[in-house]
């Protein structure tokens, strides 16, 4: 499964293109956009939502492109993804585990409190 996550990402690499200009510069991150990597990421984490009672209709993924080994969420709902951590993972379950402490702090409120 890692070779299959870093094959997805490879790909998304060199064919995604950025988001918008406008997009990018409010968020001072350059984001990638790969459907199908995006999908294998919400198939991953929607059992989780369920679990915490968070909408997965409300929660958007977003892949950074950046080698460093991070995750964050943002914006409310918005769950942010580095490239170098999906890179550094050895399974699936390791990107699941992230992500799943993100999502804590969606269904904790956690932002909202600030």
């Amino acid at each position: 499964m890692r070779r299959f996550l870093c094959l997805l990402l490879a790909g998304a690499l060199a064919l995604a293109g950025p988001l918008s200009a406008q997009a990018q510069a409010q968020q001072r991150l350059s984001l990638i956009r790969d459907a199908e990597l995006e999908q294998t990421l919400r198939g991953l984490i929607q059992p989780v939502l369920e679990a915490a009672g968070v909408s997965p209709s409300a929660v958007t993924i977003y892949i950074v492109e950046d080698p460093n080994l991070n995750a964050f969420v943002a914006g409310g709902q918005n769950i942010f993804i580095y490239t170098g951590l999906l890179m550094a993972v050895e399974s699936p379950e390791e990107v699941l585990g992230v992500m799943a402490h993100e999502v804590g702090h969606i269904a904790g409120g956690h932002l909202a409190q600030g």
